[in-house]
Parts: structure tokens; sequence; C-alpha cells
């Protein structure tokens, strides 16, 4: 019998993980958004900037300002 709706109770946080993105030049900040949560151990070297993302909620984002 085919399914007609699904019904989403949870959706499990992104787990934890190694950001490395190409950059034209270094942040100013790096943050969770929403929320503003300011990531403060990463680095920029030879046009990248890396850090190491926390699990996050599956809306949450990086946003690196530049």
């Amino acid at each position: 019998k085919p399914v007609s709706h699904w019904r989403i109770t949870d959706i499990p946080a992104a787990p934890p993980c190694r950001l490395s993105l190409r950059l034209p030049a270094k942040p100013r900040s790096v943050r969770l958004q929403p929320g503003g949560i300011a990531l403060e151990q990463w680095t920029y070297r030879g046009g990248r900037m890396e850090c190491d993302l926390p699990a996050f909620p599956i809306h949450q984002m990086a946003v690196m300002e530049l």
C-alpha cells in the first residue's frame, strides 16, 4: 500500500566536520548562523580558510565575512 503522507518528527544534527574553502581574502569573522556563534579556531593560508565545524542543526550554516 503506497504511503500518501510522510511525517518527519526529528532530523539529526549534521556531524562535526572539517571545512576547507578557497576565499579571495582572509575572513574578518567566521560564524554559525542563525545564532551568531563565533568560530574562533580557524586558519587562512595560501588563499584557503580551514576550520573544524561542531555538530550543528540542519538549518544552520557557516558564514565567512570578508
